[in-house]
């Protein structure tokens, strides 16, 4: 199976998350032309030192009512977005854990070079694709109006 390269991914408008995005490009890409443990490895910690980055900018600037789990009850948009968003981010990294102690799991020595399947490399592109393009650009306008007046780190 030859895997397609990522699609294009929409940019969020703040300009830190849309880096971040393209440091999680590179790792995919790098995975893509060289499906190794050692790659699944780097595109995990992206995954998550990005997700950690951009659920603490959400909480603090767009759900924060979400986060502290004090809504008013009833039907709370921002609460269900939040759920399903970090949600995603939990399902990208524990699809990604799971190959990597299955490959663990059969191999000897770390497993550095073996190979893993172009089917979940494919799978993980286009997690990234739709995850990035489906909910990130959900918040790309009210996040970036809620940043304007400050830099973020």
């Amino acid at each position: 199976m030859e895997v397609a390269p990522l699609a294009y991914i929409q940019s969020v408008q703040v300009q830190v998350l849309d880096e971040e995005h393209e440091v999680c490009e590179a790792a995919l890409q790098a995975l893509q032309e060289s499906p190794t443990v050692e790659n699944a490895k780097a595109v995990l910690q992206v995954y998550s030192d990005h997700f950690a980055h951009e659920e603490a900018l959400l909480d603090e600037h767009m759900w924060p009512v979400a986060a502290s789990g004090k809504s008013a009850g009833g039907f709370d948009a921002d609460a269900n977005a939040r759920k399903s968003h970090f949600a995603d981010h939990g399902r990208m990294l524990a699809n990604i854990r799971a190959v990597l102690m299955q490959v663990a799991l059969g191999s000897s020595g770390d497993g550095g070079d073996v190979e893993i399947k172009p089917e979940f490399v494919n799978q993980v592109l286009r997690d990234f694709e739709q995850h990035a393009n489906k909910y990130d650009v959900m918040y790309a306008q009210r996040l970036s109006a809620a940043l304007a007046p400050e830099e973020v780190d």
